[in-house]
């Protein structure tokens, strides 16, 4: 149980925290238990400060020594604030200003065959422009970053909140299949 903090002193604005950190891992066999696929149980609780505390939580099981990977893991994060997050992704084309974030994901893998669920709620998202490249067009799945910026902070910004639902699939050995860019 214990605090984590990151800061990037080249740029202040880039602070991220994560309190009250809860962690656990249950059965932990090595070598793996050839009878029990997912001998593992972890259980992960944290609170994030900010204007109104967020919360994540990670439930699952998994075989982190079995050579195809299984696992069963659900995940969830609520009021968790946007614009404490932008530098966790530095390739993406705006900052955050404003937004708070509440997810569900459900993960299941059997025999290396993934299938991620995702359920998402944003609420009051607003962006900023970071200085363009010049060398390439700075694009979000596949519209220009300008646009994206102009509607969420002047069309979506006052309605209800921006729900959608996504699903990432794949096989964890192809070399090409990237859970982080599906």
């Amino acid at each position: 149980n214990g605090d984590f903090q990151l800061i990037d002193y080249s740029k202040p604005e880039r602070k991220w925290m994560l309190r009250s950190i809860s962690f656990s891992l249950a059965r932990v066999i090595h070598p793996s238990d050839p009878e029990e696929v997912m001998p593992t149980a972890i259980y992960m609780n944290a609170t994030v400060p900010g204007k109104e505390e967020g919360q994540i939580l990670v439930l699952g099981r998994l075989n982190p020594f079995a050579l195809k990977k299984s696992f069963d893991i659900t995940a969830s994060g609520r009021n968790l604030i946007f614009n404490q997050y932008s530098g966790l992704i530095p390739d993406f084309p705006l900052n955050f200003k404003e937004g708070t974030l509440q997810f569900k994901a459900k993960a299941v893998a059997h025999e290396n065959q993934v299938d991620i669920h995702h359920q998402v709620k944003i609420e009051k998202l607003k962006f900023t422009l970071k200085q363009p490249d010049q060398k390439k067009p700075t694009t979000i799945f596949g519209l220009p970053s300008t646009t994206i910026a102009h509607f969420f902070n002047h069309v979506q910004s006052d309605q209800k909140p921006f729900e959608f639902d996504f699903r990432i699939t794949g096989d964890l050995e192809d070399p090409k299949f990237n859970i982080w860019k599906e």
